[in-house]
């Protein structure tokens, strides 16, 4: 079981628009008139433990490996559009994004996810902090607002975005009317509410 313990923030965007549901609500399949599955399903899953200047993890590569191997095994996600990030630098991770836009088709749906340390300064700006990020230096930090910049780049329909890091409720309050994040754990009866296979 993956627990991600009070730090764990998930939203739902749905481009143009975000869209906010009840877990139980919420469906990824994006099927045709015929009932067939519309899209590709991507993943990116980032897993950060050997930190350099900031305390070592001990679970983030862990819950990466963990939920790939539930993506596979138990929905549609194909093994070559699993892309695992472990360790990684903020070149890194922008790299993934980057891949994301490129090889993603507006019927596709992406699933990213982060584990890791995260920062929130004096300004009130959270950041997801790299392997590499010094511990009094944000330079090497990715932002939030980088980050949903990124992702309103990848031209996917269905977007969801999982952030197990401190002070991720900053990327819920950039401009957007939110309902308050809520606890939750990642087990595989959490992702049975957002994946299910078609019978």
């Amino acid at each position: 079981m993956i627990d991600m313990k009070s730090k764990l923030i998930i939203f739902f965007l749905l481009i143009p628009g975000l869209i906010w549901g009840e877990v139980r609500s919420i469906r990824l399949l994006t099927m045709d008139a015929s009932g067939s599955l519309v899209g590709t399903y991507h993943a990116l899953l980032i897993g950060n433990n050997n930190y350099q200047y900031w305390p070592q993890l001990k679970t983030a590569v862990y819950d990466v490996e963990k939920m790939a191997e539930i993506l596979k095994k138990r929905y549609i996600f194909e093994p070559e559009n699993i892309k695992i990030l472990l360790n990684a630098t903020r070149k890194d991770i922008i790299r993934g994004f980057n891949e994301l836009r490129e090889i993603s088709k507006p019927e596709d749906n992406v699933l990213i996810y982060y584990g890791g340390h995260g920062q929130y300064d004096k300004y009130g700006l959270g950041f997801w902090v790299p392997v590499d990020g010094a511990v009094d230096d944000d330079s090497d930090f990715l932002s939030n607002s980088v980050i949903l910049e990124r992702l309103n780049t990848i031209p996917a329909m269905h977007k969801l975005l999982i952030s197990d890091s401190c002070f991720s409720g900053n990327l819920m309050t950039r401009g957007l009317k939110q309902p308050p994040p809520k606890t939750s754990s990642l087990d595989d009866s959490f992702m049975d509410r957002f994946f299910f296979k078609k019978s």
